[in-house]
Formats: C-alpha cells, structure tokens, sequence
C-alpha cells in the first residue's frame, strides 16, 4: 500500500470542531492557507515500480489540507484530485475507485473512473461538515479486471486534514497582537510534524510512547516576528482595558512570568504551538510543562549538554528555556532560566486560547544571530513516567535539530 506523500505530514487525530472566524480574519486566513500550500502538489505518487504504476499518474490539490467554513460547512468541496492513464501503447483501461473509511465525513464524485491510455479525469472530494480534524479513504488503481492481482493493482492512502481547527487560534491571536503584521513571517515559518508517532522520553530507560493525554501532542508550531510599538502594547497587554488581560479574557487565559520584567516596545518573537486539545478541558489532576528552549545566542559552547541517562531531553542544546508549567492546585506559572537553571527575569508573556499556546517573548531575550529553538510539552502525575505504570505523554519538535530563529 503507498500513500501519497505529501500529506504524511497531518495534524490531528482527536476529532476537534472547526473555529470559525468572523470579520476581517476570514479572508485573511483562506489567503495565508493557500500560500502556504500553493505548491504543495503531490504527484505520480503510485509506485513506479510495476505495470500499475508506470501507467498511473496522481495529484491532489493543496495536499490535500483545507480550511474548512463551518458558515458553509455542508457538503463542501475539500480536495481535488486528478487521475491520468499514463500508460504506454496497448495498456488495459485503469479503473479507480475511491473508497472512504467506515463512517468517514468525505465523499467522492464520482466514486469510480475508469480511463482508457492518455486520458484525463477529475474527482471531486466533499465533506458532509466541518467537525473534524483528519479523515482518510483510499484510492484503488488497478487494471480493469485485474483488481487485487499484484503488480496490477495498488491502494493509495490519501488523508484529507481540516487545517482551520489547529492553526485558526494561533492566527487570530497573533493578528489580533500585532494588527495583520505577521502575515509573510507566519508563511514562511509554520511547520507541520508527524502526528501519531512514538515520542522519546527524556531518560532512556523508558520505552518511546505515542503520546496518549489530550494537550500534549503537538500538531503544528513555528515562529513570528513583529515589533511592538508603544501602542500596541498598550492595546494587547499594558494598557487599561487590553485584549490579554493578566489571568482568564475574552480571548483566552494570558500568564505573566514569575519574574516579571515591565514589557517595553520593539521586537518579539511569537513561538506558537497547535496542539491536540483545548486549554478549557485541561486535566487538571495532572503535572503538566509546555515549553520552548532556545539556543538563544548561537553559541553552543554553553549549551546544556545532558547527562548519558537522559540523553534525550529536550532541552539538549539550549541555553534559555521557558517553562509553562501547571500543576494541580496552583495553576500556572511562567518561568525563564538559563543551562544552569538559573532562574531569570522575563517580560515574556503566554496566551493560551483554544489549541494554541502562544509565547510571546522579547527579541532582546533572544539575541541571536544564529539562535534556534525546540518546542515541547511533557506532562505526568507525579513521578516523571518513571514508575512502572509509566504514566506520561509529551511531544517534542524538531528533534535532534533546532528550528532557526529570525534574524
């Protein structure tokens, strides 16, 4: 079985609704949605290797990612994919059939095609809503008659991603922080990670584990940059009435460092993480850390360098760490320290709203040139997922490299 490459990478497999933005913010997102995948186009993606492949051609819009409309969330079109016999003379018809899986949202039309050599169709995916986040359903190419016959026939998996329900909290609010200035930045920096995979606990002696806690698989991240003026600042956090608030706000929960240092104008950089849940429903009974650690100098020479035991923390190769933890009975708390866990003021902020965790940190924090950064979530009930029970869930991202920093 091949699947079509170009959308391994997906998002999330918890099933979230769609967030729906109003106003201004609609054609702003559907803009930045297909600049970032405009020329993410998957093609002749069926093994070339036998009879069927040499003879089939595949591609799917958008790689198969979309910002679905919940105001127009019926029926609506959410991919299109493009079939071509590519065989050579005297080649038998390809059929394809589209096959959703068992109590699958999508649907093809039409379901199946049959196409002589040198011809073309088009089939068009629908979903019948918007509530959800990733659906599959394969694509069987096989020669008429020959279906299930190695060598004659292949099943291609294609996954259709609902791009609104991860990345729509994080854009609202950094638009909403900087008045639309991040536009380009978020662009070129967002990134998507494989979801559903085995992630590595920090101590080596424990097993790899696919994280099972809601919160604490990290669907996309990336970083922006934008300057704060005086103004703006005022607007989103210092001033009388801002849109983040210390503590609970019309637009989520907003938490101050532990060590505040008064916020001041010019740049910042906002690291935003999309994860597979909603701060609201956050299990409280739970010790929980959301994280970004830095190599904030480019200076690996003071780097934290981890002992053989727990050769895969996170926070290997980085010198500045800020740490969201939670822990039951005293919420959360804002801290930022150095490789010697040294605590340091900070007038780095987080805006938690919806899926996204939003780091708002001060470029001066974060001189570069040559910085990069790792983001990552860890959370457990006490004892590290050390014990027998083993219980703990996290993610981390990119790992064992760090992700750049603007310049």
């Amino acid at each position: 079985m091949s699947r079509l490459t170009a959308l391994f990478l997906f998002a999330g497999l918890t099933l979230l609704p769609a967030c729906g933005v109003g106003g201004l913010l609609t054609p702003f997102i559907d803009e930045l949605i297909d600049e970032i995948f405009e020329d993410d186009q998957s093609g002749d993606q069926v093994p070339d290797d036998t009879a069927i492949g040499q003879a089939v051609d595949l591609e799917i819009s958008n790689g198969g990612r979309f910002n679905c409309d919940p105001s127009n969330g019926v029926n609506q079109r959410v991919a299109t994919v493009s079939v071509q016999h590519t065989g050579p003379n005297g080649s038998d018809p390809v059929r394809f059939n589209f096959i959703p899986e068992s109590g699958s949202k999508l649907s093809a039309n039409p379901s199946t095609v049959t196409l002589s050599r040198g011809e073309v169709d088009t089939i068009e995916i629908f979903a019948s809503d918007c509530d959800f986040t990733f659906q599959e359903f394969r694509i069987r190419s096989f020669f008429v008659g020959d279906e299930g016959v190695p060598g004659r026939s292949t099943t291609t998996v294609l996954i259709i991603t609902n791009i609104a329900s991860d990345l729509t909290p994080a854009i609202t609010t950094m638009d909403r922080v900087t008045g639309g200035d991040t536009q380009d930045e978020f662009i070129d920096g967002v990134s998507l990670v494989p979801f559903g995979e085995a992630v590595a606990h920090g101590d080596i002696s424990v097993p790899d584990k696919v994280p099972s806690e809601a919160l604490s698989e990290i669907s996309y991240f990336g970083i922006v940059q934008a300057n704060l003026d005086g103004t703006a600042l005022e607007s989103a956090f210092t001033g009388s009435d801002p849109a983040y608030p210390l503590g609970e706000g019309d637009f989520g929960r907003t938490i101050r460092a532990d060590t505040p240092v008064a916020m001041s104008s010019g740049e910042y950089h906002f690291v935003y993480i999309a994860l597979d849940g909603v701060f609201e429903l956050i299990n409280s009974n739970r010790i929980w850390r959301f994280g970004v650690a830095f190599d904030h100098d480019g200076n690996t020479g003071n780097n934290f360098d981890p002992p053989a035991q727990t050769a895969n923390d996170p926070l290997a190769d980085t010198d500045r760490w800020y740490f969201l933890d939670r822990n039951p009975g005293s919420g959360y708390s804002l801290r930022r320290l150095d490789a010697g866990q040294n605590e340091l003021g900070s007038s780095a902020r987080v805006i938690l709203f919806e899926n996204a965790a939003v780091f708002v940190i001060p470029r001066s924090e974060v001189p570069g040139p040559g910085a990069g950064f790792r983001v990552f979530t860890f959370t457990h009930t006490g004892d590290f997922g050390l014990s027998a029970s083993r219980d703990w869930s996290g993610d981390h991202h990119p790992l064992p490299s760090l992700a750049s920093v603007p310049d």
